[in-house]
């Protein structure tokens, strides 16, 4: 991978008023220049009690590395909670 941008995921847990460090992202580009998201959860977020996942279906909790290609290396649950850009109504 020759690019990258990473960035920490914050979450709000149930019951709970302060955020907490889930995860880290990170967007690398290939040689190619295709885009490439990896996840990991971080150590300390996994022993929490009320950890939750923040995509159930692609980003169980885990210590699993995920990646994806898809979405320009986006993962759904992390393309949903970044902000719009531009107008639009």
């Amino acid at each position: 991978m020759t690019s990258e941008r990473e960035c920490f995921v914050y979450i709000v847990l149930p019951n709970e008023t302060e955020f907490v460090t889930a995860a880290r992202f990170r967007i690398s580009r290939t040689r190619d220049g295709e885009p490439v998201g990896e996840l990991v959860y971080g150590k300390s977020y996994l022993t929490r009690a009320n950890a939750v996942e923040l995509d159930p279906t692609e980003l169980k909790l885990s210590s699993t590395k995920y990646e994806t290609a898809r979405m320009s290396g986006f993962f759904g649950a992390i393309r949903d909670a970044m902000p719009t850009i531009g107008g639009g109504a």
